[in-house]
């Protein structure tokens, strides 16, 4: 009881300077952008380095997890999933590259409905394979939510349909939206990494122990 309790106050005091740190970040993202000049729309912008700087950790966190959750192999390539998943969305944010298949399919939109998709897909199978905490899910759905808000406002600056709100506006937000999304799920991944990474590895190992044991007492 008095470990849970440690364990329970250790992941809000992690929060509360995270969510400190995430304030000065983004608070930081948003000076640098606007004495750069450019519009927060341009392309590698500094605000979209902030952002897939963001992205990088959180496929570090997803690295040191899927480690953590060795040797079940289900867990660990779940997590290099996530992983891999995270630092491909970094260096798209970074370089714009879904911006190319504008070329292809004459709107770069499309590309993040799949990548949406993607999302959704993740999110069910770290739902069903990992049973995250109540916090972590709170985490995932706030984070899911932003998501949503962010595609509404990049999908309604004309493309789809348009929103009741000028350009500039709609650029902010949508950086803003975007960021804010990426670190909330990065919020729930850093709790998962602290309170749940390391639970059931010993459970795995000692089942695997236990069918070894089984196997060699079986009859030839």
């Amino acid at each position: 009881m008095q470990e849970s309790n440690y364990m329970s106050s250790r992941t809000n005091l992690m929060l509360l300077l995270l969510l400190g740190f995430f304030i000065a970040f983004d608070i930081s993202a948003v000076i640098i952008q606007n004495l750069s000049g450019e519009a927060p729309n341009a392309h590698g912008t500094k605000v979209d380095m902030f952002t897939g700087s963001i992205l990088w950790m959180a496929s570090m966190i997803a690295l040191l997890t899927a480690v953590l959750r060795y040797p079940d192999i289900k867990r660990f390539a779940l997590w290099l999933a996530v992983c891999g998943g995270a630092a491909a969305l970094a260096i798209d944010e970074m370089f714009e590259i879904h911006e190319q298949t504008v070329y292809i399919v004459g709107e770069d939109d499309y590309i993040k409905i799949v990548m949406m998709l993607v999302a959704v897909a993740g999110l069910y199978l770290l739902y069903t394979i990992e049973k995250p905490s109540k916090k972590v899910i709170r985490f995932f759905v706030v984070g899911f939510m932003l998501h949503l808000c962010y595609l509404t406002i990049d999908f309604g600056d004309g493309d789809f349909f348009q929103l009741p709100i000028s350009d500039g506006v709609s650029y902010w937000a949508e950086e803003i939206f975007e960021m804010l999304a990426i670190q909330t799920y990065f919020a729930g991944l850093i709790v998962f990494y602290m309170t749940q990474a390391q639970t059931n590895k010993s459970a795995v190992v000692v089942e695997k122990k236990g069918f070894a044991l089984n196997s060699k007492n079986l009859p030839a």
